[in-house]
Order: C-alpha cells, then structure tokens, then sequence
C-alpha cells in the first residue's frame, strides 16, 4: 500500500515537473521569437532610418489590434493598443536576448516644447513593444509596435506598427523572412 503512494507520489511530481518543462519551453520559444523580431526591427530602423547606438528598451505590455468605427473614416480602421502585460518569465528572456531594458511608451517621448523638434526618448534610442507571437510549427508572427529617434530633423521621435513574418532556421533560430509595414507616423 505505501509503495503504491509512493509510486504514485512520483508520478505527480514527475507529471508536475513535465508540464513546468513544456511551459519553460513555450516561455523561450516566445521569447526568443519576440526578440529575433524585435533585434531585426532595430537593425532595419538603424540602417534606414539613422538610429543610433544606444539603450533600447522593451515595453513588457502585449500589442493587441481591434478594428473601430471612425468618424473620420469611411470603413472601421485598426488600432494598436497596448494591454496586460506578459509573464514576467518572458519578457525577462525577450529583454536579456534583445539586450534591451525594461521601459514603457507612455514614459518613453519627452518633449521639451510642443514642437515635435524638440521631442527625445531620454536616455534611450528606441522602444518596441509586441503582440503575442503566433506560432505554428516553423513559422511565426508577431506585432512590432516601436518609436525610434530617428534623422527627421522636424520629428526625430517617430513611431510605427509593422507585422514579422519569421521562420525557424535549425542553425540561427528564428529569422524574419517579411516585414510588412502597418503604420509610420
């Protein structure tokens, strides 16, 4: 009788201690596909848009869309709103991967006037933020949501939405293989 709870104590903690693996390993997977996008975002925005070396930080808040009526518009728009934040398991991954750290967008644009010339990000070159990613099997995609001090003399804070396509490369990881630019203002 002992042996069987015994047994069956093991069994539990073995079943405990699969099911906190397989969430260990969905937390790195969706880590480490937020930060190859999110590294790739800043590559693209360094290299077109003159950001430049510095602090990026990472808001841990996840993208989410909705589609609203405007009365500006004819047919309902997308909006991109940031709402509850991810695991603390992964945003801690995304960040040490991305090598960013932690910040938040509303905190993010200071401005020293209204005039958007006189607008910065403090001590950092850009902050991103995304959705959950949406896996499936090899490939992936996920919501970039970023604002970047970038070399527009008339607006150096500028911010955009883009949509990442990735896919799982067995000797890199994971890789974008299409950006798709959403929003730019």
């Amino acid at each position: 009788m002992r042996s069987n709870r015994l047994i069956t104590m093991a069994c539990l903690v073995g079943l405990a201690l699969c099911a906190s693996l397989g969430a260990q390993a969905g937390a790195d997977e969706e880590a480490a596909v937020i930060a190859a996008a999110v590294n790739h975002m800043t590559g693209l925005l360094r290299s077109s848009d003159g950001v430049p070396a510095g602090t990026i930080k990472f808001d841990e808040r996840i993208v989410q869309s909705r589609r609203m009526d405007s009365p500006a518009h004819s047919s309902p728009v997308t909006v991109y709103e940031l709402t509850g934040t991810r695991s603390a398991e992964v945003a801690v991954a995304a960040r040490t991967m991305m090598g960013a750290e932690p910040g938040q967008f509303d905190a993010a644009r200071v401005c020293a006037s209204e005039s958007l010339r006189s607008c910065n990000l403090g001590n950092a070159v850009a902050v991103f933020a995304s959705s959950d990613p949406l896996l499936g099997g090899d490939t992936a995609q996920v919501v970039v949501k970023a604002m970047w001090m970038g070399d527009l003399a008339k607006q150096p804070v500028q911010d955009g939405i883009f949509l990442l396509s990735l896919q799982r490369d067995s000797s890199q990881g994971w890789r974008v293989v299409a950006t798709r630019t959403l929003r730019i203002s």
